[in-house]
């Protein structure tokens, strides 16, 4: 069985290594850039968030940080790798169809509008 420390240091292992792969192969593959940016848009967010708590937990600027920095990393990791897939099946629809900054912006709004519906769902169902 895991431990949490096992599971936390996988879990942003992953997080933060599938996109240095993915800007790996976007650089290496220029066929493929609108397929990989709309991946990369989905999960932005989120790596946004994930370098914002990163970055106070370095600084250490409030001592309320602790929790939401060990945290983060197992609790977000079905809701990252769910975003991907979002990213890469909006990838694949608009595949050499798209501009590259419109397939990341593409992404980034499909994976919002997903947690959005999502969040809503939950509202509806715990009222």
């Amino acid at each position: 069985m895991m431990n949490d420390v096992l599971l936390n240091f996988s879990a942003g292992a992953i997080e933060v290594v599938v996109p240095l792969l993915i800007y790996r192969l976007y650089a290496k593959r220029k066929e493929t850039r609108v397929f990989l940016l709309s991946a990369i848009g989905a999960v932005m967010p989120l790596l946004l968030v994930h370098s914002a708590v990163s970055l106070l937990f370095i600084v250490g600027l409030h001592a309320d940080i602790i929790f939401p920095f060990y945290a983060l990393w197992g609790k977000n990791i079905a809701l990252y790798l769910g975003l991907l897939l979002v990213g890469l099946g909006v990838g694949f629809a608009f595949f050499r169809r798209a501009s590259a900054m419109r397939a990341f912006w593409v992404g980034a709004i499909a994976a919002s509008l997903i947690c959005t519906v999502v969040l809503a769902v939950q509202v509806i169902v715990r009222s």
